[in-house]
């Protein structure tokens, strides 16, 4: 029998949610728009002192969570920018997160315009979606639509908060 499971966020248990649960029982796949250029994708999923930095001539970065045979309803989530003195300048500026069940048609669920929170390097920042849906998505996505080096978009650490089924 499956049932909705909750990833609330827990204050004093940081980056302890959706992603995290998922990975443990083989339910998500990463990907990203852009070809990696330090790092790996899935150091976003790793405790703080690894990081991801992606590189392309397109402005629009993504990095994509496929939950495979799950589906999640986003309601928050939690970013660490990179924690690397010289690479902590590539941060998200501006953005959106997005659900679909097919790739193809993207519902917004929360959009950011000049962000400044995760402007300095090893800096965590938690944000509750501002177009919450009732809808579950298999494919969630953080979309950049402006960084401090609009070819490059770099993280240290992710976190969706939530509910799965």
């Amino acid at each position: 029998m499956h049932h909705v499971k909750a990833f609330p966020r827990i204050p004093n248990r940081p980056y302890s949610g959706i992603l995290t649960y998922c990975k443990s029982i083989n339910s998500l796949k990463l990907r990203s728009g852009a070809a990696s250029w330090k790092g790996e994708l899935e150091n976003i999923l790793k405790p703080s002192g690894f990081y991801a930095l992606f590189h392309s001539n397109e402005t629009n970065h993504w990095i994509e969570f496929d939950f495979d045979c799950k589906v999640v309803k986003l309601l928050s989530y939690e970013i660490q920018s990179i924690n690397d003195s010289y690479y902590s300048r590539y941060y998200p500026i501006s953005w959106k997160m997005v659900g679909s069940n097919d790739r193809n048609e993207w519902d917004e669920l929360d959009v950011r315009t000049n962000c400044r929170e995760l402007q300095e390097g090893n800096r965590d920042a938690y944000f509750v979606c501002n177009l919450q849906s009732t809808k579950y998505y298999r494919y969630i996505r953080f979309l950049q639509t402006e960084g401090a080096n609009n070819s490059c978009l770099g993280v240290s650490r992710f976190e969706l908060y939530g509910n799965v089924f």
